[in-house]
């Protein structure tokens, strides 16, 4: 094992990449944001790469054939480009853009769940989901009659694996979709092994990540996940943005 040189963390430094976070938000008290698991601040860079294009590029993307248009497009495409390096996805092709990562987990739930999930299948989800992952997949089972099942969280809080192994082998489950990083515990899910065991059961894995991509390194090929969905507001870019 090498040394490794860990350099000081300038604070100043970093808080002068945040405008909104020169100010008093009470007499003498400079504003001290901690809620960036909910919605990050946006750094100057990314506010000004947003001027700079509403100031220089606005247009319709792949609908125009004049320049800004075509100027827009590039730009459009080239964000993709950079999500697929980001999380390794084989192809930029895999890459969809959505409003955010509820918007990623609804759609998943509205095409690939309407049109495979039948009366008797399981969909199995986590105690530890957030809303987002939880409401599309109660409307759709009260629509088709399918059956959901909930893993449970131990008193560490951390997922009951061996309930979820159970649900694996004893009743046919089509889909696990699961937090990867618990947006209340922090609970960080051992998602490989959990994806493993779905894959080796017949079933997918649907991954809600809007929690784990601003903080872990994401590696959609060697986790071998079928869906996975974040949020650009989550991790400093502007609200609005989401892929799945």
């Amino acid at each position: 094992m090498t040394d490794q040189k860990i350099l000081p963390l300038d604070v100043h430094a970093i808080r002068a990449d945040f405008p909104i976070l020169d100010q008093e938000v009470h007499p003498g008290k400079r504003l001290i944001f901690l809620d960036s698991a909910a919605s990050s601040q946006k750094p100057r860079q990314v506010i000004d790469a947003m001027t700079h294009y509403y100031e220089t590029s606005h247009a319709n993307v792949h609908r125009g054939i004049h320049v800004l248009s075509e100027r827009a497009t590039a730009a459009y495409e080239a964000a993709r480009d950079k999500v697929r390096e980001f999380i390794n996805a084989g192809s930029r092709r895999e890459i969809i853009f959505t409003r955010n990562a509820t918007e990623s987990m609804n759609l998943v739930v509205a095409t690939w769940g309407r049109a495979n999930l039948k009366p008797g299948d399981v969909v199995v989800l986590s105690e530890m989901e957030h809303h987002a992952n939880l409401v599309p997949w109660h409307i759709l089972r009260d629509q088709i009659g399918f059956t959901l099942r909930y893993i449970p969280i131990t008193d560490s809080g951390e997922l009951d694996l061996e309930t979820y192994a159970a649900f694996l082998r004893d009743e046919p489950v089509k889909m696990v979709s699961v937090v990867h990083v618990s947006n209340v515990l922090g609970t960080v899910n051992p998602v490989k092994s959990i994806i493993e065991q779905a894959h080796a059961a017949g079933a997918l894995v649907m991954l809600d990540s809007a929690q784990g991509a601003p903080h872990l390194k994401l590696d959609v090929q060697a986790l071998e996940v079928d869906f996975l969905a974040f949020s650009g507001h989550k991790m400093a870019g502007p609200t609005g943005i989401g892929v799945l």
